[in-house]
């Protein structure tokens, strides 16, 4: 035996006290001796026992009472879950997936004696299924080949174990390569071990394996892992504290545009108010022009009435007319003179029949254009009735257009919570200003309408003041024509008294001339009148014309206003709409920000303390291979002053 056979079989006896085994997978166990059965002289808590032959399993098992933790199981493992042929050698402890006939170069002698298909597991199915638990484990023992099929079937379970004996073949030829230490070597190598040692069996062609978790090389790895997370947990950090200033500002902005808003609210308010009274005064303006067009409307009837009266008594009048005509030509064949006064009553008479018709002309245009007046006025009722339809419906737009406003202000509030969408608070600010200038407008537009209608009742207050002064005159020229019918009936009776008395009747006769040329310029100053109130009649149609285009012209501003707010509120619709989508997604990927957050804290967590672990097991490890090298040295030293050797 070699010196370094001798310090790797030492060092074999030592691994178990200087790295004391948590728990031990142990595959193969077989007749339980060997190099890599010495974990069992240490106090080993938990332990799993799995051999594919039975007869040795039971043996093994009866041998385990003093160790109740230790479990032994039946099983057969690969690579993978599935059938393989189980071949029964001679020798029972080289029964296994490999034919004996490959190992005839080393054994002669060894042959099949049966084989049989069986049911194949890997080592993590096999563990899942049993519900071991795999981090009690930290030893792994294959005393069995081939056992780089095993651990490929072990992925999970490597990641938890320190330390692992395999049996391999040291100088394979070319059909057993795979059976040789470099390809496990190679494997282990990737998976984070190294190769310490290597312990022949009692045929120096096989040996079993020691390879221990690298743990310098496990630990530059966990220190650039802790590095890079250091470096993310330090970029998050610094994230947060950006985001977390911009939140301040966003909140700070926040703040400065609910106060803006909520002034341009309370100027909103107020404009409304000074709206509504403004409408309340137009309207109480409007019943007021409605009385006064009542009352003017009185006032034409009633000197419609007066003017029939008046009609009445001028036929009463031609009625004493006629009869003094035909006393006047009794009187003519009694006297001569009476001849030359009837033709002068005649001509008289002629003029007042030409001044009548005239007064009739004036009448009748005066009650065309009365037909014309109320016709403009019906047109001017539909229409203001038109207008308050339309107002009506402004105002319900309007309301609508407030709720729509106020429903994209609180959706502008929350994306301005979960964001930074200080633009479109800005934009609402706009458009709030924008809805001010057009309330200032409607005001503006209200007033105007108010003093246009203050003009036209001051316009009718004239006109029903004109109306009553005429009505006055009216009544004066109606006592007039009584007084005069009463002198004329009178004077029929004077003339009646007077047929008897023909001497007198030539002064009488003057007299009567004298009067009816007083009636002639009587009737002509009623065709003036009644000229003047044509004229004035005239006037107020065309006044009305205006009003009535003025009208029309409000009714078209309202129609291309109430549009105008219909697409407003379409717009604040579709915006409210908008502005909920993005407040949803807005939500989930904050949601999503928060869980990723949250998984990367986790993370950084669970590598700080499997960093921890791996410095303290790396610690110790270190100070158990500087045992082993002092034990080392020890038996060097005692092997060297023996004589013997």
């Amino acid at each position: 035996m070699t010196l370094n056979e001798v310090s790797a079989a030492a060092l074999a006896h030592a691994l178990p006290w200087l790295m004391p085994p948590q728990g031990v997978i142990h595959i193969g166990i077989g007749a339980g001796t060997g190099p890599m059965q010495l974990w069992r002289h240490a106090d080993v808590k938990k332990a799993l026992l799995l051999d594919a032959n039975l007869q040795q399993l039971q043996s093994i098992t009866a041998k385990l009472q003093n160790y109740p933790e230790w479990q032994t199981y039946h099983v057969v493992l690969a690579s993978e879950d599935g059938e393989s042929l189980f071949h029964i050698a001679n020798n029972t402890q080289e029964s296994g997936l490999c034919a004996p006939v490959l190992f005839n170069n080393f054994w002669p002698n060894l042959v099949a004696t049966d084989v049989q298909t069986l049911q194949t597991r890997s080592l993590d199915s096999f563990l899942q299924e049993t519900d071991a638990l795999a981090r009690a484990y930290d030893w792994l023992c294959v005393d069995c080949l081939p056992a780089l099929e095993i651990l490929k079937g072990s992925q999970k379970l490597l990641d938890t174990i320190n330390v692992i004996w395999v049996r391999a073949i040291l100088q394979p030829d070319t059909a057993l390569a795979e059976y040789g230490v470099e390809p496990l070597e190679d494997y282990l190598t990737k998976k984070g071990f190294k190769r310490i040692l290597s312990v022949e069996e009692n045929h120096p062609a096989f040996a079993s394996v020691l390879f221990l978790r690298d743990w310098p090389a496990k630990l530059d790895d966990l220190n650039k892992i802790c590095s890079s997370l250091i470096t993310e947990r330090v970029a998050t950090i610094r994230l947060v504290e950006y985001r977390e200033a911009q939140n301040e500002q966003l909140a700070e902005e926040l703040s400065f545009q609910a106060n803006i808003a909520t002034e341009r609210q309370q100027q909103i308010e107020q404009l409304a108010q000074d709206r509504d009274a403004k409408n309340k005064l137009a309207e109480e303006r409007q019943a007021y022009i409605n009385q006064l067009t009542g009352e003017r409307d009185n006032q034409i009837q009633l000197a419609a009435e007066r003017q029939q009266q008046i009609e009445q008594l001028a036929q009463d009048r031609d009625a004493k007319n006629k009869l003094v005509e035909e006393r006047q030509a009794h009187i003519n064949q009694l006297t001569g003179e009476r001849d030359n006064q009837a033709q002068l009553a005649s001509e008289c008479q002629a003029q007042i029949n030409q001044l009548s018709g005239e007064r009739d002309q004036q009448a009748q245009l005066a009650s065309e254009r009365q037909q014309q007046l109320e016709q403009v006025a019906q047109d001017r009722d539909a229409k203001n009735k038109l207008a308050e339809e339309r107002q009506a419906h402004i105002n319900q737009l309007t309301g609508e257009r407030d709720n729509q406003t106020q429903l994209a202000s609180e959706r502008q509030a929350q994306i301005n919570q979960l964001s930074g969408e200080r633009d479109q608070q800005a934009q609402l600010a706009s458009e709030r200003q924008q809805q001010i200038e057009q309330l200032a407008q409607d005001r503006d537009a209200k007033n105007k309408l108010a003093e246009e209608r203050q003009a036209y009742i001051n316009q009718l207050t004239g006109e029903r003041d004109n109306q009553a002064q005429l009505a006055s005159e009216r009544q004066q020229q109606i006592q007039q024509l009584a007084q005069d019918r009463d002198v004329k009936a009178k004077l029929a009776e004077e003339r009646q008294a007077h047929i008897n008395q023909l001497t007198g009747e030539r002064d009488n006769q003057t007299q009567l001339a004298s009067e009816r040329q007083a009636q002639i310029n009587q009737l002509s100053g009623e065709r003036d009148n009644q000229a003047q109130l044509a004229s004035e009649r005239q006037q107020q149609l065309e006044q009305l014309a205006q009003d009535r285009d003025a009208k029309n012209k409000l009714a078209e501003e309202r129609q291309a206003h109430i549009n105008q707010l219909t697409g407003e509120r379409d717009n604040q619709t579709q915006l409210a709409s908008e502005r909920q989508q993005q407040i949803e997604q807005i939500s989930h990927e904050h949601i999503q920000t928060l869980q990723q957050l949250e998984e990367k804290q986790q993370h950084l967590y669970r590598l700080e303390e499997e960093n921890t672990s791996s410095h303290t097991r790396h610690e110790f490890l270190q100070e158990e291979l500087l045992r082993a090298e002092a034990q080392i040295d020890l038996i060097k030293d005692l092997l060297l002053r023996d004589p013997a050797l």
